[in-house]
């Protein structure tokens, strides 16, 4: 399993975590201030994509899944 935490651009208390299991699932989740606000939610690397699209250090995460 490949693990990733990316820094909001416009909230610095939010924290992104993103896995990717060997399967080849994704998920992604918040973390606001040290806490986890949500269950994992599954996801595509299309989506993460342009969802980061303005943020150049989470794609360059995101790209190296």
């Amino acid at each position: 399993m490949k693990f990733a935490l990316v820094e909001d651009l416009y909230n610095k208390n939010k924290v992104w975590i993103i896995k990717k299991y060997k399967s080849g699932n994704i998920y992604y989740n918040q973390q606001i201030e040290g806490k986890t606000i949500y269950c994992f939610t599954r996801t595509t690397k299309k989506f993460l994509k342009s969802m980061f699209k303005t943020n150049e250090k989470a794609l360059a995460v995101v790209n190296n899944f």
